[in-house]
């Protein structure tokens, strides 16, 4: 198409960059637009939120707020919030939130660098499944397709053009709960030895809380606690420096040992997001509950879950109650029980401990 009279304007759209060969390739021509960097049209690489809420309206088949939940969570350059257009699509055609992804070859690709812990890649991973961010500089450079990549920038990178992950403002986090379940689907192989046991585990986590079940829930966490996963060595101060570059939602833990025991317990409940909404630091009564499990079903019971380090349960349960942290759930879930869960972790014994009433 170079130098021909009778182009004036291509205008190309797709998911990769552009590979250039050389400064001299024919492709030198095109300027390339990406969600990384682009201020001009950067509305137009998935749906807005607008045009979501709009949609959702218009449709009437589905809430925004569950295709949010399973679909938001890109953001371009200039700080708007971008929807994966395909998937909201499949949703209101179907009438039904799941994943609708098809880039199953990017995910196995994706597989073998968690497989063998390339550059500790899984570590990073485990970190965002637990609902963290990583801090970290991409190379904006790399193209997808150009080769195998060789460094964790460059894995990044390929990563977020494939749309696995969001980058954004210098952090990097699984985007939603589409994609969450494309990982935990991931990490699922027996492969990954402890870390699909801990997947898997998750199930009885939530039966046995459910349950009352103190003596299961304290087993399942002192196993995620003994596990090979830095991020989970919370009874260890040289293993907590990895979590510096641990960011959860509203950053409110202050310790390292605390963002630890928040993380450990994430992936502890992990299943739970199939059959609940999880809140963490969510507002309620005179204070914010470290996490709330709101549930999806009719005949599922909602609970509170308040942490606590080198304390007994006891004390996470009368801040629960002293805090009124219950009363939303009521108001909410006028006709359940609530339950109230307190957890907590002795530094000193490297034990843990938890207490389950109803309130």
């Amino acid at each position: 198409m170079k130098d021909q009279p009778y182009v004036a304007l291509c205008y190309m759209t797709g998911v990769l960059p552009i590979k250039k060969y050389s400064s001299g390739s024919a492709l030198n021509m095109f300027d390339e637009h990406t969600m990384l960097n682009d201020m001009i049209y950067g509305d137009y690489f998935g749906f807005t939120e607008e045009e979501v809420i709009d949609l959702c309206n218009r449709e009437n088949v589905l809430s925004f707020s569950e295709i949010s939940e399973w679909y938001n969570g890109y953001v371009n350059e200039q700080g708007v919030r971008m929807y994966n257009p395909r998937s909201v699509v499949k949703a209101l055609q179907n009438k039904k939130c799941k994943s609708y992804w098809t880039n199953t070859g990017a995910m196995d690709e994706v597989l073998e660098y968690l497989k063998y812990n390339t550059l500790e890649i899984r570590d990073d991973v485990i970190e965002m499944v637990a609902g963290g961010e990583i801090d970290i500089t991409i190379d904006e450079e790399f193209r997808a397709g150009q080769g195998t990549p060789k460094t964790k920038e460059e894995i990044y990178s390929a990563m977020i053009v494939l749309g696995l992950l969001s980058y954004y403002d210098g952090y990097l986090k699984i985007p939603n709960k589409e994609l969450m379940k494309e990982f935990q689907k991931a990490l699922r192989d027996e492969s990954f030895g402890y870390v699909s046991e801990i997947i898997e585990n998750s199930r009885k986590m939530l039966k046995a809380t459910v349950n009352g079940d103190t003596k299961t829930v304290v087993e399942i966490l002192h196993d995620i606690h003994n596990s090979e996963i830095p991020i989970l060595k919370y009874g260890k101060p040289d293993s907590l420096h990895s979590l510096d570059k641990f960011r959860g939602p509203n950053h409110r833990f202050g310790s390292s040992l605390e963002n630890s025991l928040s993380c450990g317990l994430t992936l502890a409940y992990l299943s739970a997001r199939d059959t609940y909404r999880v809140e963490r630091e969510e507002k309620s009564g005179k204070g914010y509950v470290d996490f709330s499990f709101h549930p999806r079903r009719k005949n599922d019971i909602p609970f509170i879950v308040e942490l606590k380090k080198d304390h007994s349960p006891e004390v996470a349960i009368k801040q629960i109650k002293e805090k009124e942290y219950a009363q939303k759930f009521k108001d909410e879930y006028k006709d359940k029980k609530v339950l109230a869960v307190g957890i907590c972790y002795n530094s000193e014994t490297k034990e843990h401990s938890c207490i389950i009433e109803e309130i």
